[in-house]
């Protein structure tokens, strides 16, 4: 570009290009505005990296709801031809869960029809009991999960009330558990326990309280999730779980330390199940934002590249400037000047440009702000503490990288500065 923008003028170029010249006012200028830009577009980048990065730190920090530091996980597909009805997927289930916890390591296993955070999705239809019907378009929905006994104690799930048990079978009452946000839509000001709710046909009395679960990503809102026994599923349900059964394995040691042992005991108990997605809970967990971790690390390799070409610019521009005025420098140094005499004036047009381009690039940043608010977790707008942080940074690393040069250049010989052409 100033190449381009001075081809047309070749002889003024020249006559400005005097013994004490830095190369011509229009030059100057130009380089003085590049380096503006530069610096306006590093921290406009570096407070998208900041708002980034935060947005990520907090969505790290939110409580799923479990604890799974010592869970294995692992998804089974059962021939759906051999589990066709609820009696044998119950027969399987009870069978597997003794033999698991048979194994060295193993201290506990229960099956869930769908994992936290699998992604998956599952919805019933319900009424309070003793309620007025609602209209059929707000017939309220529960997100609905199939659980054995065992499940909440081992994914580590705060729960009033009590857990499903061996005692909840077939024949006897049916019961349901229900997570804090389905009790505080119904029963915001009373315990629930001891309440009923219809799901199709049949009638299920709540047992217990659970803590809201993310089910659906860290960023997700809360959801009314609804629990009943393997053993008192609705019998639409058989092949659903079948297709589709996630088991939970409390390990005392590393979770992968029982991973060939699980799947073994899977296959010795029917050769024909196909195990997949086996892996520790906070996998898992690490997986549901890993597409946020790598956009996180991808603009934090942008902002970092873009502060540090800015501060190579500033430094370059101001070598430049202080390499064409080293006669100018070595006079004032021969007549007597101290340093900071020398410095200041030099350095005048680089201070003020990148003060033009902080201003420019706060402007940039606020706008910057805005429009990242809706993508970002938790994102609060314009953050002017943000703003002034960032800048007050690369205005110092700007700063530095200005006078290094400079403080340079002013410690020649001053006898051979005098003959530098």
């Amino acid at each position: 570009m100033p190449a381009w923008l001075f081809s047309d003028a070749p002889a003024v170029g020249l006559a400005e290009e005097g013994r004490t010249s830095a190369g011509g006012v229009a030059q100057g200028r130009l380089r003085r505005g590049f380096v503006a830009i530069q610096v306006a577009a590093a921290l406009m980048l570096f407070v998208a990296m900041l708002l980034t990065v935060r947005s990520f730190s907090r969505l790290q920090a939110v409580d799923p709801g479990f604890d799974g530091r010592h869970v294995l996980s692992v998804q089974l597909a059962l021939p759906p031809a051999r589990y066709a009805r609820p009696s044998d997927i119950i027969t399987f289930a009870d069978k597997l869960r003794t033999d698991l916890t048979a194994l060295s390591g193993v201290r506990d296993a229960a099956a869930i029809s769908l994992l936290p955070l699998s992604g998956l999705l599952s919805t019933q239809d319900y009424r309070i009991a003793g309620r007025r019907e609602p209209p059929p378009d707000e017939i309220p929905q529960a997100h609905y999960r199939i659980a054995t006994p065992g499940y909440f104690h081992i994914m580590g799930i705060a729960l009033h009330g009590r857990e499903f048990d061996d005692g909840d079978r077939e024949t006897t009452a049916r019961v349901a558990i229900i997570s804090r946000t389905f009790a505080d839509r119904h029963w915001p000001h009373a315990s629930p326990i001891g309440e009923h709710i219809v799901v199709g046909r049949d009638t299920f009395e709540l047992v217990g309280v659970c803590d809201d679960v993310k089910q659906f990503g860290l960023d997700a809102g809360r959801t009314a999730d609804l629990y009943v026994p393997l053993r008192q599923m609705p019998a639409g349900q058989a092949q659903f779980i079948a297709a589709r059964m996630y088991w939970v394995v409390y390990t005392a040691a590393d979770p992968m330390s029982a991973a060939d042992a699980v799947r073994a005991q899977v296959h010795r108990l029917d050769k024909d199940i196909a195990t997949s997605s086996t892996r520790p809970i906070p996998q898992v967990l690490a997986a549901s934002i890993g597409s946020r971790r790598f956009n996180t690390d991808l603009i934090k390799i942008a902002g970092a590249a873009s502060l540090l070409l800015a501060v190579i610019g500033v430094y370059s521009v101001t070598a430049f400037s202080m390499t064409r005025r080293t006669r100018e420098i070595g006079i004032r140094l021969t007549l007597g000047a101290r340093p900071a005499q020398v410095i200041r004036p030099l350095l005048a047009g680089e201070w003020a440009a990148i003060a033009l381009g902080l201003s420019m690039g706060a402007a940039g940043a606020v706008f910057v702000s805005g429009a990242l608010s809706p993508v970002l977790f938790a994102g609060r707008g314009v953050d002017p503490a943000l703003i002034g942080a960032a800048a007050a940074t690369l205005g110092l690393a700007a700063l530095i990288a200005s006078v290094v040069p400079a403080r340079r250049a002013i410690r020649a010989d001053p006898v051979a500065a005098l003959r530098a052409d």
